[in-house]
């Protein structure tokens, strides 16, 4: 016999407010909704546009229309879930205590979730073949451990190849570590050769001239289960340039990329009275959603900068 789940509002209330400011995909990639699990959307790129339209129009004569030239693309929402177990005794010792443990249990799934999620766009953008081209490998000359290196040079001369002029760069803790610290960065702050120190987030968004700093701070351990654990960043060693819009749509304006959703995430319960003396609880979170980039020439990736 099957178990059957049921949406709970008030659990589904706790996961859509839970919030983890160590994870920014949703920061970067806002979320669109899709009414359906396979959906197209538009993607443009800079060898399509550009072109100058005739603007010279006779008193009887049509002008010509403008629109920026794109690619049908299809993708499909992808379903991702986790289920936690609880023991019913559990349950009924909580109560006594006063404990939420089924409230507990969808924070705890949401985290990981969320965690989840931040690993697949991380991995997304990392890939240099999404850039059309817009990516670069840095040498050992050029890494960022080496404070000296000319890291404003390169950040102007990689987002003068961005089509849009980037507003936002994203980097893991470890590569923020790095640039912040970074001495053609904060003598340009500073305005003088000699300065050393370390910028803060507004002050490195001032000297970059950029709207968005975002810094990923999730860590994941990257060994299977019962090997020697290994951490690691989220977001790697990398270093992304983008062009964000945030109203951008699937079908409208521009932007480097966006998350599309098929409905919002869900918290399910249901009971199995079988296991254990009194049964076992099930929570279950569940969504689906997938990213897409909807502009490859509005991103620029700097990899293995350190």
């Amino acid at each position: 016999m099957g178990i059957e789940f049921e949406v709970s509002e008030e659990l589904t209330g706790i996961t859509l407010a839970y919030a983890n400011k160590d994870f920014i995909a949703d920061k970067i990639f806002h979320r669109v909704p899709v009414g359906t699990s396979t959906f197209s959307y538009k993607q443009y790129k800079k060898d399509l546009n550009l072109q100058l339209p005739e603007t010279l129009v006779g008193d009887s004569g049509m002008p010509n229309s403008v629109d920026f030239a794109s690619e049908n693309k299809y993708a499909t929402v992808r379903g991702d879930a986790l289920m936690d177990e609880i023991p019913q005794s559990k349950i009924s010792d909580g109560k006594e205590n006063l404990e939420d443990l089924q409230g507990d249990s969808v924070e705890m799934l949401t985290n990981v979730f969320l965690a989840c999620r931040e690993k697949r766009l991380a991995d997304l953008l990392a890939d240099e073949t999404v850039y059309n081209g817009n990516s670069k490998t840095l040498t050992n000359d050029e890494k960022l451990t080496d404070t000296s290196v000319d890291l404003l040079s390169m950040i102007e001369d990689t987002r003068l190849k961005c089509w849009f002029e980037p507003n936002t760069i994203i980097m893991s803790r470890a590569v923020y570590s790095y640039v912040r610290r970074n001495q053609s960065l904060v003598s340009a702050f500073h305005k003088n050769l000699n300065s050393h120190g370390l910028l803060l987030g507004e002050e490195l968004k001032d000297v970059l001239q950029i709207e968005n700093v975002f810094v990923g701070m999730g860590v994941a351990n990257t060994k299977k289960r019962g090997q020697t654990p290994s951490y690691a960043n989220l977001w790697g060693n990398n270093i992304i340039l983008a062009y964000i819009n945030p109203k951008a749509k699937l079908d409208k304006d521009m932007t480097f990329g966006l998350t599309a959703e098929k409905g919002k995430r869900q918290v399910f319960t249901a009971f199995n009275g079988i296991p254990g003396t009194d049964g076992v609880n099930y929570v279950k979170i569940s969504e689906k959603i997938t990213d897409v980039i909807t502009c490859p020439d509005c991103g620029y990736l700097l990899k293995n900068v350190i």
